[in-house]
């Protein structure tokens, strides 16, 4: 394989464009590029929760890779429209993996809130720029239609990382913390 990134500086977005594949030029803040970006971010938002992870979570953490790569394609779809890179496989993935955590969970009575250990407000993290990406996702398919299963994905992934943070805090905490209405009266 060829260098992919042999020239960082190029200076063809000095004026507020960026490029897609090929020779079509958007503004920096069209749709497509914003849902790019959250997709970007929420990539290194899953390498920062690795990067916390205590090492007796080998699992997960071979997973959030896997994730990681399946958000590159996300991104990759989303740069080059004309392919579809995620498949229904890639989504029953994630729906077994949020069966295989939810099933050993206790049922919530109560909201829970995003605080407790890093990785568990990490995961947090992971959930709410998820939910954006989808945001952006939807304003996009408004104007451009979008692959089905990139939908279908990232909704699947913001589920999946709240069942992680829920998770995540039976790992490294006593407890969820859970929200209170009696602190509010």
């Amino acid at each position: 394989m060829g260098n992919r990134l042999s020239k960082i500086v190029t200076k063809t977005g000095d004026h507020g464009e960026t490029g897609l594949m090929g020779t079509t030029r958007v503004p920096k803040d069209h749709p497509r590029i914003e849902a790019i970006g959250s997709a970007d971010e929420l990539n290194a938002q899953i390498g920062l929760l690795m990067a916390h992870l205590p090492k007796s979570l080998r699992e997960i953490h071979q997973e959030l890779l896997i994730i990681q790569h399946h958000l590159f394609n996300v991104g990759g779809e989303l740069v080059m429209p004309e392919y579809a890179m995620i498949t229904s496989e890639m989504v029953t993935w994630l729906e077994t993996r949020i069966v295989h955590y939810n099933e050993a969970l206790p049922h919530l009575k109560e909201f829970i809130l995003p605080s407790g250990s890093l990785p568990t407000c990490h995961a947090h993290v992971c959930r709410t720029v998820a939910r954006r990406l989808e945001r952006m996702m939807v304003t996009l398919h408004q104007a451009e239609p979008l692959n089905p299963e990139i939908f279908q994905y990232i909704n699947r992934l913001s589920d999946y990382f709240f069942v992680l943070a829920r998770t995540l805090a039976c790992h490294t905490q006593d407890h969820e913390v859970l929200w209170n209405k009696a602190l509010i009266e």
